[in-house]
């Protein structure tokens, strides 16, 4: 029997894991945007693991320093702390419904209504919400990986920002239609 074309041939068989190969990611890969959130599920999983964690881990720490008030205190207070910023980080989405675009970070949330969204950008430092006047808000748990800026290939995160600016785009036009109840021509006499 001739070997599978997608399994390497190996002297142990082929019992070798196949070969991944690059393919092209394009915005049709995310769908329909409407009323879903994007967020960075290795990410979440991680924030919400290091919450329960953490905190058990600078507590058992505070427990064994029960001799020194100050370094137990500290180390409690450590875990708490900890335990917030984790569980906040676990959250920390793009949300997207029929008003716009709403990010959710680590510090706040920031919702920006599809007539101000100009576009949406990928890079390093995370999707970055372009609106009018200056820099929006950046989802920095959905971000290009490095591999990705170096080779200059499209990753997931490209396809989002693709597919969120073409929304907006398509928001903005049937906006600016004559069924918007706009003024699109000139004023008679």
């Amino acid at each position: 029997m001739a070997p599978s074309p997608s399994r390497s041939t190996s002297s142990d068989g082929g019992s070798r894991r196949p070969r991944r190969t690059a393919v092209p990611v394009t915005a049709g890969d995310v769908g329909d945007v409407e009323g879903r959130s994007f967020r960075s599920s290795g990410q979440t999983v991680v924030c919400a693991v290091m919450a329960v964690l953490w905190p058990l881990v600078l507590c058992t720490l505070a427990i064994s320093a029960f001799d020194e008030p100050v370094l137990a205190t500290a180390l409690a207070a450590g875990g708490i702390v900890g335990c917030v910023l984790y569980a906040r980080a676990a959250q920390m989405r793009l949300d997207v419904d029929e008003e716009g675009i709403t990010v959710v970070g680590l510090l706040r949330s920031r919702r920006v209504p599809w007539d101000d969204v100009v576009g949406v950008v990928a890079g390093y430092e995370g999707l970055r919400v372009l609106v009018p006047e200056g820099k929006g808000p950046v989802l920095h748990s959905i971000s290009r990986t490095r591999r990705a800026v170096t080779l200059g290939v499209a990753c997931w995160a490209d396809a989002v920002a693709e597919r969120l600016t073409e929304e907006a785009r398509a928001r903005q036009s049937t906006a600016t239609g004559p069924s918007s109840g706009r003024p699109t021509g000139s004023v008679g006499t």
